[in-house]
């Protein structure tokens, strides 16, 4: 969910942001697949019928606002930048927050259209490339606004669950997420990995 906000941040096409004191819940697939597996394990062994639900979150436990999360992206893409499809070096600046979705998108576009050197009033292919862009930026933050402004999920029964493994256990399935370093996970770890993995060449 966290990775088109980092790559359109990184493509210098995301300028502004909601409400940086806002606190997200960003998890690393690894620890949910190590919860569900420990869940499913102890249900198996009990064989008791009925319905357990488990979040496995880090707002509570591990806060991290969007501040942070931008800021660590600020990070990595200033000191490893993106290429555009010329070649040529993404420069980008730290992202200006607003209390609304009608401030922030006037920015986008703005920011959008002096990348690509598109000028007001000017037509043909390039503004239309900037306003597909634009639409996809603006799409992109109506559709996590929501996220953003709600919480919803707790993550007290997967602790419990967590306290009531071995030692052992932990160790081979862990999901502790109070112990996750969220800049070294984001600067060396996520993004590094979106980069190689997804995107490839670092583009």
């Amino acid at each position: 969910m966290a990775d088109p906000i980092a790559m359109a941040y990184g493509k210098g096409h995301l300028p502004a942001f909601l409400n940086p004191e806002t606190v997200i819940d960003i998890i690393p697939v690894d620890m949910v697949v190590n919860a569900t597996i420990s869940a499913v394990t102890k249900h198996g062994i009990a064989r008791k019928p009925g319905l357990n639900v488990y979040h496995v979150l880090s707002s509570g436990v591990n806060p991290m606002t969007l501040a942070d999360f931008f800021d660590f992206l600020y990070e990595h893409f200033n000191s490893s930048p993106l290429k555009d499809v010329k070649g040529k070096t993404v420069d980008i600046k730290r992202v200006k927050f607003f209390s609304s979705v009608e401030d922030v998108l006037p920015c986008i576009s703005k920011a959008i259209m002096e990348r690509y050197g598109v000028a007001s009033g000017q037509d043909g292919l390039a503004r239309k490339f900037c306003e597909k862009i634009i639409d996809q930026r603006t799409n992109m933050v109506k559709t996590y606004e929501p996220y953003y402004t709600s919480r919803w999920f707790d993550s007290t029964e997967t602790y419990i669950l967590w306290e009531a493994m071995s030692e052992d256990e932990k160790l081979n399935f862990g999901f502790d997420v109070k112990s996750l370093d969220w800049r070294n996970y984001f600067i060396n770890i996520h993004v590094p990995g979106l980069r190689q993995y997804v995107i490839k060449n670092g583009r």
